[in-house]
């Protein structure tokens, strides 16, 4: 299947992306893509969303911004747990740190895959959600647009 792109001009990124999910500008985030439902008890959208912060500065190291967002992780979520890290995978030919969590929020046990990476003066925090028990149903497909990312 032939997977469509998404292009944003001024925060210099393109990811491509499964042509039966949608796109959705939320608050907060850049962009998100949102899976479709498997069937009518399917109560969570799947998803990966784009978050770009802009910084005045790069006073902070990559690994710092990872600790202190994981403070707000651990803060944020019911049952917290750092699954596993690492501090020096790529995305986009760019140096990237990798998360995966779990945590419960509202009725949903969640699992998390979080990528944060700097470039000049922009943060990128790519995130993937998904019901913990679903994880892995469209790993395949979010490993494809995590790799089809470009940022220049």
């Amino acid at each position: 299947m032939k997977f469509l792109t998404f292009q944003d001009e001024k925060n210099k990124i393109k990811i491509k992306y499964h042509p039966h999910w949608n796109i959705i500008k939320s608050r907060g985030s850049l962009v998100a893509f949102l899976s479709p439902l498997m069937n009518p008890e399917d109560k969570y959208r799947e998803n990966l969303n784009v978050v770009v912060e802009k910084m005045d500065t790069q006073v902070i190291s990559l690994d710092d911004y990872v600790k202190l967002s994981m403070i707000k992780l651990r803060e944020g979520f019911k049952n917290f747990k750092l699954i596993s890290t690492d501090p020096s995978c790529k995305i986009a030919k760019n140096k990237a740190y990798k998360i995966i969590y779990e945590g419960i929020k509202g009725s949903f046990h969640l699992k998390f895959i979080q990528f944060f990476l700097f470039k000049e003066n922009r943060v990128f925090i790519i995130t993937y959600t998904s019901e913990y028990d679903k994880y892995n149903d469209f790993l395949e497909v979010i490993e494809k647009m995590i790799k089809s990312c470009k940022i220049v």
